[in-house]
């Protein structure tokens, strides 16, 4: 009975982790944008960490074929959302010059029903 509860234990938590999953974006040598192509099902999130630097200006653009993926934006030093791209008020494009040096989170979700979709990130 204790092997059946930790592994339903287990099961959720794996489950938990894989909806709210979150990668890295990495750069390739001497580039400063990229193009990550990728899907999220109903209902669920999937985030982005990116490192930038104070005063570099940043562009964040999600494409979907049904035009229903949309983001949000969060620094990872105070958990503040960026102006323009909060949890409340997603949207498929920002820009802007970058407050602090450090990590931002972009979470990428659906107004409606599953989105494929191609985030571009530009960092200058």
């Amino acid at each position: 009975m204790k092997t059946k509860i930790l592994l339903t234990v287990l099961l959720l938590i794996a489950c938990a982790y894989s909806a709210n999953s979150q990668e890295r974006i990495k750069f390739k040598k001497g580039e400063y944008f990229t193009n990550i192509e990728g899907g999220v099902p109903r209902g669920e999130v999937y985030s982005y960490v990116v490192g930038a630097s104070k005063g570099q200006f940043m562009t964040i653009t999600i494409m979907s074929p049904e035009d229903n993926a949309v983001f949000y934006i969060l620094r990872t030093d105070n958990w503040q959302y960026m102006a323009g791209a909060t949890e409340d008020n997603p949207t498929t494009r920002w820009e802007g010059t970058l407050p602090a040096n450090g990590d931002y989170q972009i979470v990428v979700g659906s107004n409606r029903g599953g989105a494929e979709y191609t985030l571009q990130v530009v960092i200058e």
